[in-house]
């Protein structure tokens, strides 16, 4: 497992911890930090994947400030866009 790949698996899991807990402010950022990783590992599909989950996350917890940004961030980063 590459060190990227262990990253994605890091941010992951403390991401699905913060769900458990309902801490969706730390569960979208490590979610958009997977994405960024994702990004770096050039696999697009599973940035688009992790994006989408930051912003399930955001739209779970009702947040609209900086971690909405940055999932909003990720995703246009995976999609290859700017927003």
């Amino acid at each position: 497992m590459s060190k990227l790949d262990q990253w994605m698996r890091y941010y992951r899991e403390h991401a699905e911890d913060a769900l458990k807990i309902g801490d969706y402010a730390s569960a979208s950022d490590y979610y958009s930090l997977a994405s960024f990783t994702s990004i770096i590992a050039d696999d697009i599909p599973q940035a688009k994947y992790f994006a989408e989950e930051a912003l399930g996350a955001c739209k779970e917890g009702n947040l609209e400030d900086d971690h909405l940004w940055l999932a909003k961030v990720a995703k246009a980063l995976a999609s290859g866009r700017r927003e």
